[in-house]
């Protein structure tokens, strides 16, 4: 067993300050968890404002691309001009940390009768699926990113 007392003084200030810097890193973690989740809900919110109505499929030849905003909540790109908010029907807690992701379909068209499928074959069945106005978007968000270089400041 080693104690403080059985170091050299140097070694014994570090395992004396261990818990200090433990509780440093507990709490930065918290700090920047927060923000994450704070990053997240405006993402989520952004996708929100331009998701159009519920429909119920959209033609899905290949995934372009997707990205995880809430348990059971995320934007697919079927292409890069067109991509769909997806809702499943239950919290899918996997979602955030899953490096590959499928779905279901064998069609080419994915609908509301489909499950999401992440890594280790985890099905999240989909309950909502809306589209988003990626023009519109990408067109406000370059207007504000104008509005603020000409203001001096950056954009969130």
């Amino acid at each position: 067993v080693i104690s403080p007392e059985s170091l050299s003084p140097r070694g014994a200030m570090r395992i004396k300050a261990l818990p200090m810097v433990l509780a440093l890193v507990l709490l930065l973690g918290g700090c920047a968890g927060g923000a994450l989740r704070r990053d997240a809900d405006e993402r989520l919110s952004d996708y929100l404002a331009y998701s159009g109505q519920p429909i119920n499929s959209f033609p899905f030849f290949r995934l372009d691309g997707w990205q995880e905003l809430s348990p059971t909540q995320l934007v697919i790109w079927s292409t890069a001009f067109d991509a769909y908010l997806v809702t499943v029907r239950w919290a899918c807690p996997e979602l955030a940390f899953t490096d590959r992701l499928g779905v279901t379909t064998t069609i080419q068209t994915v609908s509301t009768l489909d499950s999401i499928v992440l890594r280790h074959h985890e099905l999240c069945p989909i309950g909502e699926i809306r589209p988003i106005d990626l023009k519109r978007m990408n067109a406000d968000l370059a207007a504000q990113r104008a509005a603020a270089k000409a203001a001096g400041s950056s954009p969130r």
